[in-house]
């Protein structure tokens, strides 16, 4: 079976910016977050640089390790993606 590319998309970048946003104001590390999570430093690297798309399990593990609700989140993503 051929692989197919997988690429982030506006969501995904939406995601990665409310999340590093919420690192960097906690003053948490890629290290830091990705042994919370229990996700891969590597993923959690290539999804917050959106060069991969998330997965709805890599949204919750990082919202938990973070203490940020759900809601929050996706509010935050929508005024991301809103002009």
């Amino acid at each position: 079976m051929a692989r197919t590319s997988v690429t982030a998309g506006a969501i995904d970048r939406a995601l990665a910016a409310v999340f590093t946003s919420e690192m960097i104001r906690q003053g948490v590390s890629y290290r830091t977050v990705s042994a919370q999570a229990n996700l891969a430093p590597t993923r959690v690297y290539l999804i917050l640089a959106a060069q991969r798309p998330f997965y709805a399990r890599d949204v919750v593990a990082l919202a938990e390790a973070l203490g940020l609700p759900m809601a929050t989140v996706v509010k935050r993503a929508q005024q991301q993606l809103t002009p």
